[in-house]
């Protein structure tokens, strides 16, 4: 596991952005990019939206997303749309995990076809992690996530967070291990050392195991 040290956010957000790019840029077809919620990424969303130069190259999935309406303030694809929003809206193909949300299983049977792209091949996942070593919607101690972790299908899963909101949806660890490149962003102490203890046998762990070249890019405060 490398990773890169950043002790400036503005310094972080820029190597991050830098290193996106450049991956993509190597990329000759159009680009399955899987991106997480949360307030840390957005200006990386926002930078790497004024910065490609051919936004239509991406398809933009979701990493997880909250049970919600695409338009609540916790929706993780109100958050992509906010920030990839500075060209035509023609111009983005951002696809959402969420289409009925009165049945969490017909949900799933309507997302899965949209998300085959991905399952098929996605060449960059980009990542969070929580205080409890939690990433995408795979938490520990729950039995929903238990199994989006330890299936060995790539696909995608109802799971339960301990945090409201509770009903979320997650690409499987075995989807997201399956990507292409795999970024990491993490910040603070806390969540570092989390990350490097292997003993505690968190959500985060079983992905380090199985691959051990996802770049870590780590702000330090």
């Amino acid at each position: 596991m490398k990773i890169l040290e950043s002790i400036s956010k503005k310094e972080w957000e820029e190597e991050v952005v830098s290193a996106i790019l450049n991956d993509i840029s190597t990329i000759n077809d159009d680009v399955n990019i899987l991106l997480s919620g949360g307030s840390t990424p957005g200006p990386i969303y926002r930078s790497l939206d004024r910065k490609c130069q051919d936004i239509s190259k991406l398809r933009i999935g979701l990493v997880d997303e909250r049970f919600v309406h695409p338009k609540d303030k916790d929706s993780n694809e109100r958050l992509l749309r906010s920030c990839f929003n500075s060209r035509d809206e023609r111009e983005y193909n951002i696809v959402g995990m969420v289409k009925n949300r009165g049945d969490e299983s017909e949900n799933l049977d309507l997302i899965k076809p949209l998300y085959a792209p991905f399952i098929r091949q996605t060449d960059i996942a980009i990542l969070g992690m929580g205080g409890d070593g939690h990433f995408a919607s795979i938490f520990p101690n729950d039995p929903k996530s238990d199994i989006a972790k330890s299936t060995s299908a790539i696909d995608l899963y109802a799971t339960k967070s301990p945090n409201d909101p509770k009903r979320r949806i997650t690409c499987s660890l075995e989807l997201i291990a399956n990507a292409g490149i795999i970024y990491l962003l993490i910040s603070g102490e806390h969540k570092l050392s989390v990350l490097k203890d292997m003993d505690k046998n968190l959500p985060i762990h079983n992905l380090l195991r199985r691959r051990d070249d996802i770049k870590v890019f780590y702000l330090t405060t």
